[in-house]
């Protein structure tokens, strides 16, 4: 199974180190994530730029920000820069995002990132004429070569992401694969991705599963780390609903109410986290024990048809210098080789 990292980080400055550290360390790839004030699509060329093997993508850029086929130029204007080590990882967020970020209020997000991606091909695919007519976008520009341009790189891959069975069905069925959320690692939240993708041929479909993951000399404070970044999570009410039915169903309750009470005290707010549910979702410890819980996760995803095992290192709530140290450790803890 390939192992990757993201960089799931506000801070710029230290993601070239971080990203050569990766490299040498013989991790996969580099996925970085977006935020209000934070771009995934420049931060992959910020790590492109540092490394030479090292693949990149977009874990995730949000596909309702931009036009779509500014989002393709972008998108392959990284697959050439990069020599084709790019990969755009594209999601709709949560309603809650769209609307108090960006103000979007269109209830039909996966219909709406179906075009986006139905755009991107056609504008790869282009050879003078970029025409596409769908029920949200009209694009009708000539003079645009991108197949030349491209010549000799692979297909640019793009992937959904989500943790809803309508929105993993959707992207099961018109991108190359799925970026799976980090509550969908336990036991229970692998069935549910094997019931949404049970139309699916996983011979054809990549599987990433995103893990929260804490490594430190204090195995006790690893932990801590990890059952704030799943505090973090919870507090988001429709992320909660994904754990109906499991034995941990009642907590996301507890969290978000009390999120709306005290606000995002991390710290806080992962005391009402039972410190089990870190050994269910988390890859949290010493180094050695890091190591011991990859070997065991990596079998489990696996039999999911999972191919890569993305470390999100649990930075919830640490400043630049301990967000630094938190991924210099798992670099090192968790290398591949």
């Amino acid at each position: 199974m390939q192992r990757s990292i993201v960089f799931a980080t506000p801070h710029l400055k230290p993601l070239p180190e971080l990203a050569r550290l990766a490299e040498a360390s013989g991790f996969d790839r580099a996925w970085t994530t977006e935020f209000p004030g934070r771009d995934a699509l420049v931060r992959c060329g910020v790590i492109a730029a540092a490394t030479t093997t090292l693949r990149v993508g977009t874990g995730i850029a949000y596909g309702f920000t931009r036009h779509p086929l500014a989002l393709a130029a972008a998108a392959l204007d990284l697959q050439e820069a990069t020599g084709g080590r790019f990969a755009l990882g594209l999601g709709a967020g949560t309603k809650g995002m769209r609307w108090r970020w960006f103000g979007i209020r269109d209830e039909k997000p996966v219909a709406r990132l179906r075009e986006t991606v139905a755009v991107i091909r056609v504008l790869e695919a282009s050879t003078g004429l970029v025409s596409f007519h769908g029920a949200f976008y009209d694009v009708e520009v000539d003079g645009v070569d991108s197949k030349a341009r491209l010549a000799g790189l692979p297909p640019l891959p793009v992937y959904g992401s989500g943790f809803n069975a309508a929105m993993m069905a959707g992207a099961a069925a018109w991108t190359d694969g799925i970026l799976l959320h980090p509550l969908a690692a336990s036991e229970q939240g692998q069935q549910q991705v094997r019931a949404a993708l049970a139309a699916a041929d996983p011979a054809d479909l990549w599987l990433s599963q995103w893990v929260i993951t804490a490594i430190s000399d204090d195995g006790g404070q690893a932990r801590d780390t990890a059952r704030r970044t799943l505090a973090f999570y919870l507090s988001t009410p429709s992320y909660g609903r994904r754990l109906e039915g499991s034995p941990w169903e009642q907590v996301p309750a507890v969290v978000a109410a009390r999120f709306r009470e005290i606000g995002p005290d991390w710290e806080r707010l992962a005391r009402d986290v039972p410190e089990e549910m870190v050994e269910d979702y988390c890859i949290a410890g010493t180094a050695a024990e890091g190591r011991d819980q990859v070997g065991r996760i990596e079998e489990s995803l696996a039999r999911s048809g999972v191919r890569e095992l993305v470390l999100q290192v649990a930075v919830t709530g640490l400043d630049e210098p301990a967000t630094t140290v938190a991924l210099t450790a798992a670099l090192r803890g968790l290398a591949p080789r």
